[in-house]
C-alpha cells in the first residue's frame, strides 16, 4: 500500500508511542513495558483459559483412575508370584483381600458410583496403612490410589477458577483489595494445574500478581520484536512509504563504521524490543537478592522432596525385580535366605518412608545404614536403587547449605554483611559452589549479589571494552580520499601528494592548475 507524507507521519506516530515513556534508549537495547496484548480480545483470552481449566477438571481424574488400573495390573502379577512362593497365611489372607477390595472398587467406578468407589479407596489406605510394614501394597499403587483421591478434590476448585474466568471481562467481578487478591490467590494455588503457561495466563485474566522470578510472557499472547538498523519503517508497521519526506537512509539504520547489534525477526509493530545482547552478564541483574534467597530455599525443599519421590518409585521397581530372582532361586535354602533378605529391606524401608515425616534425621541415618556400605549394587539393591538413595542423603545435605546461602543472600542489601576480604570472598565463593546450583540465571544472580566473580560458563563480560550502545567505536584516522572517519587508504600508492604552494613570479595558470 503506498502512502504519502501525512500517512508516513502517522505511522511514525504510532511507532513512537510504542518506546514513549522509556526514555533515551539505543539499537539492541531491551524497552522496558508492560505486556502488550495480543489481537485476540480479553473476553475471549479469558473464556479460552476457562475452558482449558474445565478440561483438566473432567480430564485429570478420569486419567488417575487409568492410571490405577493400569498400576493394580502390574500388582496383581506381583500377588500371584507372592502367593506361590509365600508359606506365611496371613500374608496370603491380606493379599486376597487386599486384591478383592481393588477389584470390587474398580467395578463400582465402571458402574458410575462415583463417590461410592472413592469412598472404598479411602478404605484400601486406612488398611494399609494399618498394616504397617506388613502392607502387601507397592508404593506405586499406594501413590496412584491417593491420586485418584486427590484430583478427585481438586475438581471443585478448578471449576471455581473456571466460573471467575467467564466473568473476568466484566470489571466489577475483578478482585480490588489484598484480600480479595490474596483469597482468590489461595483458590488458584490450591487448582495444583501444574502447567506454568496456563496459570501465568489464569493470573493476567484475575489481575493478581505473577509468581517471582516467571519468564517472559509466552509469544501466543505477546510477540517480542528486533530491531536493527537493517529494518525500514514500513517493514515494521506493514506498508511501503513513497513520495515523502523522508530521509533515504532507513530508519534506524547505523552511521558508516559502526556495527550492528541484533538481528531482525518477525513480529508485530508496537511489540516488545529485546536486546540481541540480553543474557550479557555486564546487563544490570535481572534478580535481586530477595528473589535469588527464595528461589534457593525453594530449590532446597523441592529438590529434597523430588529425591524421596524418585526413591520410592525406584523401590517398587525394584520389588518386581525380586519377584523375577526368586524365580531364579532354583535351591529351597537359597530360595528362602533371599525372601529373608527382601523381607527385611522392605521392612526397614517402610520405617524409613513412615519415619521421615516426623522424625527426618533419624530417616536419613537409618537410610545411610540400609544403603550397602561398600557403594555396589547387589541382588537385594539394584544400581538404580542404590543411585536414588544416595541422592536422599545428598540433596538433604545440600539443603542445608543452600538455606545458609540464602540467608546470606537475603542480608546482601547490607553493605557490612558483604564480604570485603579476598579470605571472606573465597569462603563465600566455597559456599556458592558447594550449593551446586545448577541454573545459570540463579548461580549468576547469587554471585552478583555477593560480589563474587562470574565465571565464563554463566555468561562473564567479555574482556573487550565496553563503548557506549548508542556510538561505535571508530579509528582516529581519516581516510586520504573520502574523509569518512574509519575507513583506510584502498593501497599504499593511492596518497595525494601534500600541497606545494608556488614560488612568486610563476604564470597565473600554473597557480590555478596547482589550486
Amino acid at each position: 500500500v503506498a502512502c504519502g507524507p501525512a500517512a508516513a507521519t502517522a505511522m511514525l506516530d504510532q511507532l513512537w508511542k510504542t518506546v514513549q515513556g522509556t526514555g533515551t534508549i539505543a539499537l539492541g537495547e531491551e524497552v522496558p513495558s508492560d505486556p502488550i496484548a495480543s489481537n485476540l480480545p480479553a473476553h475471549q483470552k479469558s473464556a479460552k483459559a476457562a475452558q482449558k481449566v474445565r478440561s483438566m477438571a473432567a480430564e485429570k481424574p478420569m486419567k488417575a483412575w487409568k492410571t490405577l488400573q493400569d498400576e493394580f495390573a502390574t500388582q496383581r502379577l506381583v500377588w500371584e508370584s507372592n502367593l506361590l512362593l509365600t508359606k506365611n497365611q496371613d500374608k496370603k489372607a491380606l493379599i486376597t483381600k487386599t486384591q478383592a477390595d481393588i477389584e470390587g472398587l474398580l467395578m463400582v467406578k465402571s458402574s458410575g458410583d462415583v463417590r461410592r468407589a472413592l469412598s472404598i479407596v479411602e478404605d484400601v489406605l486406612h488398611a494399609a496403612d494399618a498394616a504397617g510394614k506388613h502392607d502387601v501394597l507397592s508404593v506405586t499403587v499406594r501413590k496412584a490410589l491417593r491420586d485418584v483421591i486427590r484430583q478427585d478434590g481438586l475438581v471443585e476448585k478448578r471449576r471455581q477458577i473456571a466460573e471467575r474466568l467467564d466473568t473476568a471481562s466484566v470489571p466489577a467481578t475483578l478482585p480490588r483489595t489484598k484480600e480479595e487478591k490474596k483469597e482468590l490467590e489461595a483458590v488458584l494455588v490450591e487448582c495444583e494445574l501444574e502447567d506454568a503457561s496456563l496459570e501465568k495466563k489464569i493470573r493476567q485474566a484475575l489481575m493478581l500478581p505473577l509468581p517471582a522470578g516467571s519468564e517472559e510472557p509466552s509469544k501466543e499472547f505477546f510477540t517480542p520484536v528486533y530491531v536493527t538498523g537493517s529494518k525500514k519503517l514500513s517493514d515494521l508497521v506493514g506498508a511501503s512509504v513513497t513520495k515523502s519526506n523522508l530521509p533515504s537512509r532507513p530508519v534506524g539504520s547505523l552511521p558508516v563504521g559502526s556495527r550492528k547489534t541484533g538481528s531482525v525477526r518477525s513480529g508485530s509493530a508496537g511489540a516488545v524490543v529485546k536486546s540481541a545482547n540480553s543474557n550479557r552478564s555486564d546487563m544490570p541483574v535481572v534478580m535481586d537478592a530477595g528473589t535469588a534467597a527464595s528461589r534457593l530455599r525453594a530449590m532446597a525443599q523441592n529438590k529434597a522432596t523430588a529425591s524421596w519421590t524418585k526413591l520410592e518409585e525406584e523401590f517398587g521397581v525394584q520389588q518386581l525385580v525380586w519377584q523375577s530372582v526368586v524365580l531364579t532361586k532354583t535351591r529351597s535354602n537359597d530360595r528362602m535366605a533371599f525372601q529373608s533378605q527382601m523381607e527385611a529391606v522392605k521392612a526397614k524401608f517402610d520405617d524409613i518412608m513412615s519415619m521421615r515425616t516426623m522424625h527426618l534425621d533419624n530417616a536419613l541415618l537409618a537410610l545411610e545404614q540400609l544403603l550397602p556400605q561398600n557403594g555396589e549394587p547387589s541382588e537385594v539393591m539394584n544400581k538404580s536403587t542404590l543411585s536414588a538413595g544416595n541422592d536422599v542423603l545428598k540433596q538433604h545435605r545440600l539443603a542445608s547449605l543452600r538455606n545458609e546461602l540464602a540467608e546470606r543472600l537475603a542480608t546482601a542489601h547490607v553493605p557490612a554483611t558483604l564480604p570485603q576480604s579476598s579470605v571472606d570472598k573465597k569462603a563465600v565463593e566455597v559456599l556458592v559452589e558447594g550449593c551446586e546450583i545448577d541454573e545459570p540465571q540463579l548461580a549468576r544472580a547469587v554471585r552478583q549479589a555477593l560480589l563474587l566473580p562470574i565465571p565464563a560458563h554463566l555468561g562473564a563480560s567479555a574482556t573487550s571494552k565496553k563503548t557506549p550502545s548508542t556510538m561505535s567505536a571508530v579509528s582516529s584516522k581519516r581516510s586520504s580520499s573520502t574523509g569518512i572517519i574509519g575507513s583506510k587508504p584502498s593501497r599504499k600508492g593511492s596518497e595525494v601528494p601534500p600541497f606545494q604552494p608556488p614560488v612568486r613570479g610563476e604564470p597565473l595558470a600554473r597557480i590555478k592548475e596547482s589550486i
